[in-house]
């Protein structure tokens, strides 16, 4: 009943601002707005897809609902703006609206302050790890992701706990907050590692927290791009990530990190072993990162791409 109501005020305020686009955004907004948009007779209706809203890992049933929404709402998309090839190909394969009316645009974020942190000094960087508590025998592997299920930290404590007997000295700060955070907690003393993670909270400072790291984890079952493997490559540090949406298009397998299969837990211990053992290689692929970010993860990129589409469609559209 509220989504009832909410679609027809949306209906109300666009009909009466006259818009010539409406752009909408995520899952729930993205069917609604574009819904209110096509009823108040919307000359052009744009949809930026951040994410796979009908990813693999979810029941069948309510993925099928999900692809059905989709392909519903496709019918009166003019223009989809995907943040990622990986999103593009799966939404075009699905059959959710004109395969032509697709373009990627990554999304926009400032990096300097990531290239800046990669760019530290050494006793900058041994200064920042001692405000946190550590020193030079210590190895930090960071992970920085909302505490909810379909970021997979139980996967990442599953092959902390497999390696820690070998690295003594490696520590797992956890960056972020959510509602599984005393479900997390739990798990790590479960496995006897809780001496060696730290849950640091949601914190502002993700730039310094790459500064003094060692190493960039990221175990999301499904994304869109994800933002902190572009920031991390930035920072030049060596990533480790699951084989999930966008991870290919900043990270190469074995020059700037490692990509594992999703939910392998054997593939993802043996590959952080090798980062944290193999300390020459782990600061060469660091070092290779931000050659993998370019002009086009820029907010000004971003714009100035948004900008030409929204000419091109009111040409189009007034041609």
């Amino acid at each position: 009943m509220r989504d009832l109501a909410a679609l027809i005020r949306l209906t109300h305020i666009i009909r009466r601002g006259g818009y010539q686009i409406v752009h909408t955004h995520t899952a729930k907004a993205g069917f609604l707005g574009r819904l209110a948009a096509a009823l108040a007779g919307t000359p052009i209706i744009v949809h930026t897809v951040h994410g796979v809203t009908f990813p693999r890992h979810v029941p069948q049933p309510l993925r099928a609902f999900y692809l059905l929404l989709e392909r519903i709402a496709g019918r009166f998309t003019h223009q989809f703006v995907t943040v990622g090839e990986d999103m593009r190909s799966q939404y075009v394969q699905a059959g959710i609206g004109d395969p032509r009316a697709y373009e990627t645009i990554y999304s926009g974020m400032p990096l300097h302050e990531f290239i800046e942190a990669g760019q530290v000094t050494a006793s900058e960087r041994a200064r920042l790890r001692a405000a946190l508590g550590f020193g030079p025998e210590h190895r930090l592997v960071v992970m920085a992701a909302r505490l909810e299920a379909r970021k997979g930290h139980g996967y990442l404590f599953e092959a902390v706990a497999r390696v820690r007997s070998r690295h003594p000295g490696m520590r797992v700060l956890v960056l972020g907050d959510g509602p599984l955070r005393a479900a997390l907690e739990v798990r790590t003393r479960e496995l006897g590692i809780d001496d060696v993670v730290s849950f640091l909270g949601h914190r502002t400072d993700f730039a310094s927290m790459l500064a003094a790291a060692d190493v960039s984890v990221l175990t999301s079952l499904w994304e869109g791009l994800p933002r902190v493997l572009v920031q991390s490559a930035a920072a030049g540090k060596p990533i480790l990530t699951f084989d999930v949406e966008g991870a290919w298009e900043v990270v190469r397998d074995g020059v700037n990190g490692f990509i594992v299969p999703s939910r392998d837990i054997d593939a993802l211990a043996g590959r952080l072993d090798q980062l944290l053992r193999d300390r020459v290689r782990a600061e060469a692929m660091g070092a290779a990162g931000p050659a993998r970010v370019s002009s086009e993860w820029t907010i000004e990129t971003m714009v100035d791409r948004l900008d030409h589409m929204y000419q091109k469609l009111t040409d189009e559209r007034a041609a």
